[in-house]
């Protein structure tokens, strides 16, 4: 009798789906990225797997930005990639997963400008998306190979302040989910990982953030009708200044024609720390060019030549990437080159009644260094 219920219900429910509202994979002017409503279009129906006892169970995970140090240090400027994975696990499931939503919240509405999906996947099958955005919607067909449709629809839920992906396997001969427990899009893992799944999205930092703000992220995923299970958490904290450094240099106390260049420089105040200084030299043309890589607080013996001219300037880097401003002039400017000598005037008898702007005669010198 229970199960003759079920199949009433079933074949009574309003029939609202993808298959069924839309001939198109994905309707609207826009095809696939056009704008989402925050509403499930798939009805879930009494036949799903759940309604024969038999359950999809997920283990779950959110892996973000490795960062520096053990707070996970990034720069305001990067873009910080994630990646929420669920796995229906074979140790408690005894049911293909057949619905799976994936959510997590905002810390604040300015994160929200900044979110982009990106590429997901489920049973093996890994689906990219080229160009991030804050709404997604796709019919996957499946029909030939699986039997099923799964459908996708992801992106903001501006109410909730959320991120979120809803993943529904759909039978084509009904337009509702499978009736069959096995039949669906994430099935019971086993040792080639069919069972696993993620999703992937980015966050671009805002302004306004400051050094020292974090950014934390946890997710929630339901399978079919079971429970929420949560995520671990994970944090970054924002490095948002930049560094500073500067360079000086001495003669060497007993070596000719050498100079120690001391290094020097401070993060922002409370960021990641100095990862290093960049030393940047002017060539012949006037156009710095970067020489070396050092350490803060170090020195570096520079040899220099006679009739030459060094423009010197150190570049700080910080330990998320964060850079310091290009310097308009040099730290630094070490000038070897002799002024020319030997100058000559073309004319030695001048003539007294010159217009003004006439010509008198013509300046030449010789410079024998190098540098003419």
């Amino acid at each position: 009798m229970k199960k003759l219920v079920l199949l009433y219900l079933l074949f009574c429910f309003p029939a609202i789906s993808f298959s069924q509202s839309n001939d198109k994979e994905c309707p609207g002017p826009d095809g696939c990225n056009a704008p989402v409503p925050n509403q499930d279009p798939t009805p879930w129906p009494a036949g799903d797997a759940t309604s024969s006892g038999q359950l999809s169970y997920d283990p779950n995970e959110v892996i973000g930005p490795e960062g520096y140090d053990s707070v996970r240090w990034v720069s305001i400027n990067d873009v910080l990639n994630y990646t929420i994975l669920f796995e229906n696990d074979p140790e408690f499931a005894t049911a293909a997963a057949q619905k799976v939503d994936v959510r997590f919240d905002f810390q604040s509405k300015a994160w929200m400008k900044g979110f982009g999906i990106g590429g997901y996947s489920f049973s093996n099958m890994s689906f990219p998306v080229t160009k991030p955005s804050n709404a997604y919607q796709q019919r996957i067909d499946l029909k030939d190979s699986l039997g099923y449709y799964v459908d996708l629809i992801g992106g903001l839920d501006v109410a909730k302040q959320q991120g979120f992906w809803t993943f529904t396997t759909i039978d084509p001969e009904t337009g509702y989910a499978p009736m069959q427990a096995e039949r669906g899009l994430l099935p019971v893992n086993d040792s080639t990982h069919v069972g696993e799944g993620a999703v992937t999205f980015q966050l671009k930092p805002y302004e306004g953030l400051k050094t020292g703000d974090t950014i934390s992220i946890a997710a929630n995923i339901v399978f079919d009708t079971n429970d929420t299970i949560p995520t671990n958490r994970w944090t970054n904290k924002i490095d948002a200044g930049n560094p500073e450094s500067k360079l000086t240099a001495e003669t060497h106390p007993t070596l000719p024609n050498i100079y120690n260049l001391k290094f020097t420089g401070k993060d922002d105040e409370g960021g990641s720390g100095i990862r290093h200084l960049l030393l940047y030299l002017a060539n012949h043309n006037g156009i710095y060019e970067e020489i070396d890589t050092v350490a803060v607080d170090s020195v570096l013996a520079f040899p220099v030549e006679a009739g030459k001219q060094y423009k010197l300037y150190s570049i700080a880097v910080d330990n998320t990437g964060n850079r310091e401003p290009t310097k308009l002039e040099p730290d630094v400017i070490l000038n070897f080159n002799m002024a020319p000598t030997d100058i000559a005037l073309s004319d030695t008898i001048f003539q007294d009644d010159l217009a003004a702007g006439g010509y008198i005669g013509r300046l030449t010198s010789v410079d024998t260094e190098d540098n003419k």
